[in-house]
Formats: structure tokens, sequence, C-alpha cells
């Protein structure tokens, strides 16, 4: 059995992080996780029914995650559970990789203990679940680095991981921060395995610049222009990473003590086994610090590395207890003690919280919200909504332009109350549901002579038209 956990262990591990979500709670039945789920369930549902990215549909990030979406949607229908069910395979393969890398370096007692320190955080766990790009865009940058840490001069190996990282920034672009990681390994190999480095650039540029020109020039702009349009600071005062990146890593803070003791205990420090999952999180939390704004999703980019620097302190203990005797061997079986219980100490009641989000049933406000837009749904199959979810629930469509109804796009300027209206009065749609943000002058003006609000909606502003107004 041993044998097995040591060579074998990523094919275990994997499917037991899936369980473990699994045995949490009815993640396939939370009506949202986040605003974000909606946006990138609407955006694959309208890609699906043929609707372009980019052209049709607005959209500020990459593509590879709404297209792989579309194809769920293909395949099983408005589920989603079957959309959660990708993420959570992503979250499987991010877990495998992080333990074949860490295994190769210093053994399968610290790759278990990786995992485990991964596995124990609130927001892994959630993010496992949740319909988002952050996950799944780490999770393929955490492939492309196990194929170049693994690839011993292969171009095969080599190729395939530029071809996982192209992936990784077409999910989301935030991955861009492991670009000093892969390149201390890159760099290393370039004297005597300069083929293999240039097959590994080979399938990078393939895969980034083939994705890119299918996505058409509206792929770069939309991309770019809403990190340049204003100063961020001044629209997210209170999300700016110098304000909420340590509040947030302290919020979980087994990572911080277990990446901190793996710096301590990896020895001897001359072999650098350190260097990369110490460069990851310092280049991560640097950029993040310095972002604005900062979501609490963002931070994965940091527990991840520090997930690996808390393996090599159980990598070190178990080395240690293993070749030694009497007291040195009883300090090392105690100090696995005493990481242990610090796990179960903060990873506990983590798992508990993220327990209690799953099997919380949904909200009245947000069932009535849907159900009311099922009763009036008649007419056009088109509703504009700040809540997308609400939509897709109901079996509705939210007009393409407006499938990305962020506060991010809003406060920017990119998303005007006049740009509504022109949308509105484009598509025409039945109702108008308010639930998130705020509507706008224009907006409110419009509606109030081509449509009535429906009375006594707790939380929600919803609007449906006249019926004189229909052919106008």
């Amino acid at each position: 059995m041993t044998g097995i956990l040591d060579r074998r262990g990523e094919w275990i591990a994997a499917p037991l992080l899936a369980l473990f979500v699994t045995l949490l709670g009815p993640w396939w039945g939370v009506h949202e996780m986040d605003a974000d789920e909606g946006i990138n369930l609407m955006k694959a549902l309208l890609v699906a029914d043929g609707y372009t990215l980019y052209g049709d549909i607005w959209s500020d990030q990459p593509p590879v995650l709404t297209y792989l979406l579309a194809g769920v949607h293909e395949m099983f229908g408005r589920s989603v559970a079957a959309a959660r069910g990708l993420i959570l395979l992503f979250a499987m393969a991010m877990v495998w990789g992080l333990f074949r890398i860490v295994r190769q370096g210093d053994g399968a007692a610290a790759a278990w203990t990786a995992v485990a320190v991964l596995a124990s955080g609130a927001l892994v766990q959630r993010l496992g679940v949740s319909v988002m790009i952050g996950l799944p865009a780490v999770a393929l940058a955490v492939l492309a680095l196990e194929r170049l840490l693994a690839a011993g001069g292969r171009r095969g190996p080599m190729l395939l991981s530029g071809a996982l990282m192209a992936l990784s920034l077409h999910t989301k672009m935030f991955t861009v921060i492991l670009a000093p990681v892969l390149l201390v390994p890159l760099v290393m190999a370039w004297r005597a395995e300069r083929p293999a480095v240039l097959a590994w650039g080979g399938g990078f540029v393939a895969v980034f610049g083939g994705l890119a020109m299918l996505a058409g020039g509206a792929f770069v702009d939309q991309l770019v222009r809403p990190h340049l349009a204003a100063d961020m600071a001044s629209l997210f005062p209170y999300d700016q990473g110098s304000r909420r990146l340590v509040p947030l890593l302290l919020q979980m803070p087994q990572f911080l003590a277990f990446g901190a003791l793996g710096l301590v205990l990896a020895r001897p420090w001359r072999q650098a086994r350190w260097l990369l999952p110490a460069l990851w999180a310092l280049t991560a939390a640097a950029a993040l610090y310095t972002h604005t704004p900062l979501w609490s999703h963002q931070i994965l980019l940091v527990l991840v590395p520090l997930a690996w620097l808390g393996g090599l302190a159980g990598g070190a203990l178990a080395r240690a207890g293993g070749g030694a005797e009497g007291w040195r061997r009883g300090v090392a079986v105690a100090g696995g003690g005493a990481l242990a219980a610090a796990w179960l100490w903060w990873g506990g009641p983590q798992a508990a919280a993220t327990a209690e989000v799953l099997r919380r049933p949904a909200n009245p406000v947000d069932r009535a919200a849907v159900a009311a837009l099922r009763t009036h749904g008649n007419g056009t199959p088109w509703v504009v909504t700040d809540r997308p979810i609400d939509a897709y629930y109901a079996g509705l469509l939210v007009p393409p332009p407006l499938a990305v109804y962020s506060i991010k796009r809003v406060r920017a300027g990119l998303l005007t109350p006049r740009q509504v209206v022109e949308v509105i009065r484009a598509y025409r749609p039945e109702q108008v549901s308010y639930r998130r943000i705020f509507m706008g002058k224009a907006v409110k003006a419009y509606l109030a002579t081509h449509y009535h609000m429906v009375p006594d909606r707790d939380g929600q502003a919803l609007f449906v038209r006249h019926p004189l107004t229909a052919l106008r």
C-alpha cells in the first residue's frame, strides 16, 4: 500500500479531493457561488447558441473556459452541476500536477503534505466547484510546470508544456505572474537542451497565437481596455491589493505557517529546493499587492506555492525521522504530529465553514427572482439583468452585449446607462431585472416610458414591457 501511495499517489490524491469536496455538501445545488458564475454560464450558453465571443458577446476575459463550458452545454444542456463538475476536474488536475512536482523534488511525503495543505483552504474548496476562470487557469499553469520539470530534455513534454501555458493564459491572463518560475528551468536547460527549449517556445507560440487569431482583433481590445480605461485605485478604494492581500491570507493561516516552515526546513539550502515555490509565492504576492481591484479568488496564485513550500516541511521531517535514531527520530515524529495537529486546527474550521456554505438552502429572494422571470417570460427569450444566473435558471437569455454586466465594467465606464438603453431598444426584452447594480437615470427614464414595474418584489426591481409598446 505504501508503494502505491508513493509511486501512484497523484492518481489517489486527485479523486480524494473530489470526494472531500463532495462530502462537504451538495455543491451542485447551490444557487450561486459567486456573481461571476452567472456571467460565465451565460457567455457559454450564448456561444453554444451560435453567438460569437468578442463579436456579439462583449467579454474582458480570454476564451478557453467559455468554449469548454459551451461544449458542456452542448452535451448536458443548461446544467449548473455539469459546469461545476468541469471545474472540479480542473481542481483534480491541479492536485495531480502539484503532487507530481513536489514528489519529483522531495518525495511522496512532501507531495502528500503539499496537497493536504492546499485542500485544507476554504477558498480552494469553494473555487474547486465554482464556475470561475481563475482555478482552471492556475491548474493549466501547474500542469505546464510539471511537464517542464519532468521533461528531461525530451521535446514532446516540452512542447506540451508550452501549449498548456498558452492555454492557461488564454483562460485567465493573471498566470503571466508565473513567467519567472518558468524561465528558471528554461534558462537552465538552454545550453544543454536547446532543441527542447525551442520546442517549448514553439508549442507556446502556436497555441497562444492560434487562439488569438481565432478570437479576432476585438479580443485584444476587450481584454486590454478594462485594465487601462480608468484609475482602478480610485474606482475601488476598498479593494486595493495593499489593503486586502494580507487580511485575505490571514484568513487561511495554515498556508503562511506551513510555507514559512518549509523555507526553514528545506535543507541543505545549497540545493535550492525552495527556489521555485519561493519565487512563485513572492512574485505573485508582489503583483497582487500592487493590483486593484483584488478579489479573494485571485490569491489562489499565492496559495499554491505556499502549499508547495509546506510540502517541503513534511518531506524534511519524513527524511529526518526515517534516517535518524533515538531522540532525533522522536523529534521528527513529534514535529510531524505537530504539523498534523496544526493542519486540523486550521483546516477543520475552514472545511466546516465551506460545508455550511455548500449545504445552505437557496435564498428565498433568489428563488423568488427566478420564479418571477419565469412567470413573466412570455414573448421574446431575452431578459436584461445584472444577475445573469437568474436568467440562466429561468430558461431565458441575456442580450450578448450585456452578458458581462459586472461592477468592474460599469465603474470603469465601459458600460454606461445609455449603452444599456440602446441594448434594450435593440433586443426588446420582455423583462428587465435589477438586483445588484444601480441602473442609472437613463435606464430608469426609458423603463418608466416603455415598461411597468412589478410591485412587491423583495430585493428585485422587475420591469415588464407594456403590451402597447411591444411593436414600437
